[in-house]
């Protein structure tokens, strides 16, 4: 909840000339916060050595007592059982006092709720391969084994890792890890070591020297911030300058203060973590600040105790104005203030919420915010409440299996987004080790995803897979899990292959677009899976079913993800295990509710509650978005049960009215409208929407945008959106460092940056002949996994790879991949060490931070990966191109956590044909893609030089009738503006040029002129 500002400047004008005239600054000005702020300033913590800030970016203190020794006042880092975090030290400088002489440890005690892949810290440096991994360790990884990284990862000079099942101490129960543990690690001149309580568990020579490049400290994620968070609390974090001894280590481990320590440890830094403030802490709102899919059955809001105790008669809640009668429950000092809304908050409906709660020093202060009801359906047997999400939503009438008027079905497309519900019903069934899901599906295509998934934390943590299935998988096995993955007390699968309905249809994708009932379930461990009243397949697993489920995601994994590409419908389960008579019944249209009593449904949803008013699917920008597109706003509205009158719906933006147009297919009309030209970069727009209403009024729906940076390509101006940190580089910062080239600077940490470009279809036209050529200039801050160019098809298996460039990997591999990912007949790769002028330069990371260009291309099987104008590697792969590329990215992996290049890249082409070495050779001169001798194939370049901050610089000269007007430097068109006083409210266009040049006819006047570029 941190309100830091943005800034934006695009363009700086400077005057000389006529001094009757004034040309200024040219200047787009955008400033904005989160509309979550709760405070100036995000809740820190301070190290009792320096003062060194600390600040919480996700996780929260503990209750007093919650720190290792329990005792009142004692708090610690909580990072709670699902993960959040880090604490960021963002100055990380410090640590460089330790590496200069070779010689450092950490120091912390830490107890974990459950085992998962994390790290407890990192210590970024940027000199140091695999994620600037300076000083890392995963406290342990999520197969029990606790890694230590210095000077980067992974070779034998800089790891030192064992199984904590060596540790004499452990239990051999991961339960061990549930209690307060006291861990260091430490090196000194390439002896590291690991201790447990006291204990040394693992020690090693050999390691690389410390890097003396520090930057940054991040206690528990990885170098980003963004992921590998701890489920688990660190308490008593310390570093040191020294390699700590036995003694020293036996006595923190005892329980000493680091700074009891002899001086001679060199404590650098000590975060005791019970500075937590006294104003208290909010962990959770729900619905989230400005939530676009809020659930309808609950306001709730956590919050921790500071100086003044919250309790019932001193906090209170407001709702849309008015008071409501929430409940206020404490649990020691936690405090969850809780109202129920009766009825349900209707779908798509807006509201505001306002909590006043009391603060240090008397008095209270209120906090506001407000959300928007997303789409849900309602089960019939205990009203349970299903929240679509990510843009889910209802079929259309008659979308549902059956066909019938009225009879609809959940809409997954092509991987939406989950209906989510609360499972803890479940446990009902499971109690009993027996359960069944029933369900109608059709599939649109075959992806790797879940068509269900129910959260069981003992089964492997928050998002535990505690009853899941694939359907199918792209391998075309219907996989069926229970109580964890993947062993054989847990899996049933089979190849659909086997079925003989599936082989007598001629097999293939057509069966799978028809509609086919499922059933899987459980009974004491004798699983079956069911296909349209047939049993597919059978199996004994021995596993009982887990007792503790939390979430179930019906069209995703456990986590949202793995999305299912169809539609279901029916959705039921029961509290037994269905016998061949029932699954008849129900395989021949028979409704769920229908069956006997005995069966034990407890579970029904049937996707027929569609609202009257019908449904807004979608808004493109997003309400509040601040990096729109700059080319399209669209609307999508589910018609309910009285259609709209399309003559009645229009568009306005920054209100005035535009043209929009408005389409009717099957029970959604689609509102579009395409800005010419298109919106500035950062500009900040309203939009409005009258609709007809269920009367005769009209409605409105507004939202407001602001469009992020962009560039176009020179070819046909396909749009590519920049994305997280990425931005262009200072003028004369592209590939040939002269005035006017610019190139576009990912930036130096994960940030998931990108170019984006969503509409990628021009693709397809290599795809079409299997014949393609990537290429362009790049230069590296440091290694790490990333992508240079990634091509998204969604029939290719690998994260729907249609192509992937790796240059390269983390492991020093360039990967060349097309139609999906990764054997033979779709992977060509190498080590960059092979390569000759990389081994001459003395290898090492600063080759890459030199410019290069990398070209990858196919013709045919024939793949190849030139550098420099040298042939690299080449490779036989006999998989054709797909040709359904639908969206592409520069400098982003979206498949493999979201892996972002950090460095820059200048002139990225895309040609339809593969080239011959002299025009590789010519592009790696410095020659222009247009301008090589197949320049006639080209069909995307992205030059980068349309969205710098080139400095304009203005001559004016004339007389009192005319004024002459030259610039240098910026990228057209130019829009020349004037003003006759500074004062004046508004800057008026004189004239729209794509010249450097411009005369005006002033007839004695004085004022102001300007040059604004877009």
């Amino acid at each position: 909840m941190n309100p830091q500002p943005s800034k934006a400047i695009t363009g700086l004008l400077l005057a000389v000339g006529n001094p009757r005239w004034l040309a200024v600054a040219a200047v787009s000005f955008a400033l904005w916060a989160p509309a979550d702020q709760l405070s100036a300033a995000q809740t820190v913590t301070k190290d009792l050595v320096s003062s060194r800030v600390g600040t919480l970016n996700g996780p929260i203190f503990t209750s007093s007592g919650g720190g290792r020794t329990g005792g009142a006042g004692d708090t610690a880092i909580d990072f709670g059982p699902s993960g959040a975090g880090p604490v960021t030290v963002s100055d990380g400088s410090f640590l460089n006092t330790a590496a200069a002489g070779d010689e450092m440890s950490f120091a912390f005690w830490q107890k974990l709720y459950n085992v998962t892949a994390m790290s407890a810290f990192w210590a970024v440096s940027p000199s140091s391969n695999n994620g600037e991994r300076g000083f890392q360790a995963h406290n342990s990884w999520s197969d029990s084994t606790i890694y230590f990284d210095t000077a980067g990862c992974c070779n034998a000079d800089q790891r030192l890792n064992a199984n904590i099942s060596t540790f004499p101490d452990y239990s051999g129960d991961p339960t061990w890890w549930n209690d307060w543990h006291y861990f260091v690690f430490s090196i000194k001149q390439g002896h590291k070591e690991i201790w447990i309580d006291g204990k040394l568990f693992k020690a090693g020579d050999g390691a690389h020297a410390l890097p003396t490049d520090f930057t940054r400290l991040n206690i528990g994620s990885d170098n980003t911030g963004t992921s590998l968070f701890p489920h688990g609390v660190i308490d008593d974090f310390a570093v040191f300058a020294t390699q700590l001894v036995e003694a020293d280590i036996q006595t923190l481990a005892a329980g000493g203060s680091p700074s009891s320590l002899d001086a001679s440890t060199r404590l650098l830094a000590y975060w005791d973590f019970n500075d937590s403030p006294p104003e208290g802490q909010f962990v959770s709102f729900s619905p989230a600040p400005n939530s676009p899919a809020a659930a309808p059955n609950l306001i709730q809001v956590v919050h921790l105790d500071g100086t003044v105790a919250w309790d019932q008669n001193n906090v209170t809640l407001k709702v849309d104005g008015a008071a409501v009668a929430a409940t206020v429950v404490k649990d020691n000092d936690k405090g969850t203030l809780t109202f129920v809304p009766s009825p349900l908050f209707a779908i798509a409906s807006s509201h505001k919420a306002a909590i006043t709660y009391p603060v240090p020093g008397g008095g209270s202060q209120t906090f506001e915010w407000s959300f928007v009801v997303g789409p849900y359906t309602v089960d019939s047997v205990a009203a349970r409440i299903g929240s679509m999400l990510g843009g889910s939503s209802y079929s259309g009438d008659g979308g549902g299996h059956s066909g019938s008027a009225g009879d609809r079905a959940i809409d997954f497309g092509l991987g939406t987004g989950p209906m989510v519900a609360d499972a803890s019903f479940l446990n009902q069934a499971t109690a009993n080790d027996e359960m069944s899901f029933a369900f109608w599906s059709k599939k649109y295509d075959i992806a790797n995803g879940s068509v269900f998934w129910a959260n069981a934390p003992s089964k492997g943590g928050p998002t535990g897979r505690g009853w899941q299935a694939h359907l199918p998988w792209s391998n075309n096995n219907i996989y069926f899990d229970t109580s964890g993955c993947c062993g054989g007390n847990q899996r049933i699968n089979k190849d659909i292959g086997g079925f003989q309905p599936y082989v007598d249809a001629g097999t293939g994708i057509a069966w799978w677009n028809d509609w086919h009932y499922y059933v899987f379930s459980d009974k004491a461990g004798h699983k079956e899976i069911w296909i349209d009243g047939q049993l597919f397949h059978s199996g004994d697993n021995q596993s009982p079913l887990a007792v503790d489920f939390t979430t179930l995601f019906v069209g995703s994994d456990g986590g949202g993800g793995g999305l299912f590409h169809g539609l279901i419908d029916d959705f039921a389960v029961f509290s037994t295990q269905l016998v061949e008579a029932d699954i008849l019944n129900l395989a021949g249209g028979a409704k769920a509710s229908s069956l006997d009593p005995a069966t034990g449904l407890i579970g029904y949803w049937q996707f027929d509650d569609f609202p009257a008013e019908g449904l807004f699917v979608s808004f493109s920008p997003a309400p509040d978005q601040l990096g729109a597109n700059p080319n399209l706003i669209q609307v999508v509205h589910q018609q309910g049960s009285k259609g709209w009158d399309l003559s009645k719906v229009s568009l306005l933006v920054d209100g005035v009215k535009v043209a929009a147009t408005a389409t009717l297919d099957q029970g959604r009309v689609t509102v579009t409208y395409v800005p010419s030209p298109l919106f500035a970069a950062k500009s900040t727009h309203t939009a409005v929407l009258n609709y007809p209403g269920p009367g005769a009024d009209l409605l409105s729906k507004t939202w407001k945008f602001t469009v992020g940076q962009y560039t176009l390509d020179s070819v046909a101006s396909y749009l590519g959106v920049l994305t997280g940190a990425a931005s262009f580089t200072d003028d004369g910062g592209g590939r040939s460092g002269s005035p006017g080239d610019f190139g576009l600077d990912f930036g130096k940490n994960q940030t998931g940056q990108s170019v984006s470009i969503a509409d990628a279809s021009f693709l397809n036209a290599a795809g079409a002949n299997d014949e393609i050529a990537i290429g362009g200039w790049q230069k590296l801050y440091g290694i790490h996994d990333s992508a240079f160019f990634w091509g998204v098809s969604p029939t290719s298996n690998g994260g729907s790879r249609g192509f992937g460039t790796h240059a390269p990997w983390s492991n020093n591999n360039l990967y060349w991949d097309t139609a999906g990912c990764c054997d033979g007949s779709q992977r060509t790769s190498k080590d960059i060490g092979t390569f000759q002028p990389y081994i001459d330069f003395g290898q090492g990371q600063a080759w890459w931070q030199d410019w290069h260009y990398f070209l990858f291309q196919k013709k045919g099987a024939t793949k190849e990966i030139w550098i420099d104008g040298q042939l690299f590697t080449s490779g036989q792969n006999s998989k054709v191109l797909p040709v359904d590329f639908t969206r592409a990215y520069i400098g982003l992996d979206p498949v493999d956590a979201n892996a972002a290049m950090q460095g820059i890249l200048d002139d990225v082409a895309v040609f339809k044909n593969a080239l011959e070495e002299g025009d590789i050779i010519a592009l790696a001169g410095g020659t222009a893609p247009g301008d090589i001798s197949a320049g006639g194939s080209l069909i995307a370049y992205f030059t980068f030089n349309d969205g710098g901050t080139a400095g304009i610089r203005l001559h004016i000269s004339g007389d009192d009738k005319t004024v002459n007007l030259t610039w240098t430097g910026g990228t057209g068109p130019y829009t020349v503006q004037h003003k006759a006083n500074l004062s004046d409210a508004q800057w008026d266009t004189v004239t729209t040029t794509a010249e450097l040049k411009a005369t005006v006819n002033v007839q004695g006047a004085t004022g102001f002129f300007r040059i604004t570029v877009q």
